[in-house]
């Protein structure tokens, strides 16, 4: 029991701090209070490719974990209506806060791919600035897009102006 209860901690990270709230949701609106609560000072399972889908997240949910976020969904694809991704944007019925992390580069496509998120009961979208591997990196999408920030930043203000649930953003340091 104590090398799984280690192996979840390891999994999950403690946030204090929510950026990019879409603008369409006040701040004092429940919703985004909701959010920053989720946020500030909890255990948060982090985006795990192959590794946080659903029966992990709830297992991890299981073991206390308050804040969830699905694996890395490829907008297009999920758009394209590609059964995998279609997948990973369901919610086990013990998560609390839940919230898609989306690699897209256009804004057009991450706000229909955010609507389906939410559709599917996601309480936030994350955008994947972070990831590096090559299938992300190649398309544009994950770590690449800190290589324009320009576009990053015209990205993620058209989707947290357009999206209708708070958006948030991934970004690896090092």
């Amino acid at each position: 029991m104590i090398p799984v209860l280690l192996f979840l901690m390891l999994c999950c990270c403690l946030v204090t701090c929510c950026f990019g709230l879409s603008s369409n949701v006040p701040n004092n609106s429940s919703t985004s209070a909701v959010i920053r609560k989720a946020f500030t000072g909890k255990m948060i399972l982090a985006p795990l490719t192959r590794g946080g889908n659903l029966p992990f997240r709830r297992l991890c949910a299981d073991f206390g974990m308050e804040t969830s976020m699905s694996e890395m969904i490829y907008a297009r694809s999920l758009l394209r209506g590609d059964k995998i991704e279609k997948a990973r944007l369901r919610r086990a019925g013990n998560e609390h806060v839940y919230g898609v992390q989306l690699a897209t580069n256009q804004i057009s496509e991450g706000l229909e791919a955010a609507k389906e998120a939410e559709k599917a009961g996601a309480d936030f979208v994350d955008l994947n600035c972070g990831c590096p591997i090559h299938d992300a990196t190649r398309r544009g999408l994950g770590s690449s897009l800190l290589r324009s920030p320009k576009k990053l930043g015209n990205l993620v203000n058209g989707l947290v102006s357009g999206s209708n649930i708070p958006v948030t953003v991934k970004i690896r340091l090092g």
